[in-house]
């Protein structure tokens, strides 16, 4: 879900609503974003139906670790020896 909304800020900024995610976006990366948020609902759409038995506190802490992991990943992109490539 976190992909899907960073998504959705880059296409309200192509489409001149926004400029949360300003930018320059190439060709490729416009189209990358939608993979990746198709990709994303195919995620979320097959892992509602699994009917996992999970008690509500597993629930929550893989969430957690999950938005941590999510965090993480977006934080990295932004240091300096990955973001000026």
């Amino acid at each position: 879900m976190f992909w899907i909304f960073i998504v959705a800020l880059i296409w309200l900024f192509l489409l001149g609503l926004s400029r949360i995610a300003n930018g320059h976006y190439t060709l490729i990366e416009i189209v990358s974003t939608f993979l990746m948020a198709g990709f994303c609902v195919i995620g979320v759409t097959r892992t509602i139906p699994l009917g996992r038995d999970l008690s509500t506190l597993a629930r929550a802490g893989m969430f957690v670790v999950f938005a941590a992991m999510q965090f993480a990943a977006m934080w990295v992109s932004f240091l300096k020896p990955i973001a000026n490539r």
